[in-house]
């Protein structure tokens, strides 16, 4: 798992996700994921962010990509 910062977000690039392992979709699978990734940081930070998947290897991509926004949602 690689955490990489751009402008106005981070993207948590996961080679290995057991979700994506062997399983074919034609559309993302990674709901669980994005949904502890999103309840985590609202009780970390306080605040909820939007966790987007732009990637998944499901769809035969190299990686799932999760992109978590900067900008805390209201």
């Amino acid at each position: 798992m690689k955490l990489q910062e751009e402008d106005d977000c981070f993207l948590l690039i996961d080679r290995d996700y057991f979700e994506s392992s062997s399983r074919t979709s034609p559309q993302p699978r990674c709901y669980m994921y994005i949904g502890m990734l999103e309840n985590l940081m609202e009780w970390v930070i306080g605040h909820r962010h939007k966790v987007t998947e732009i990637k998944y290897r499901s769809v035969s991509d190299d990686a799932d990509i999760l992109k978590i926004s900067k900008k805390a949602e209201k």
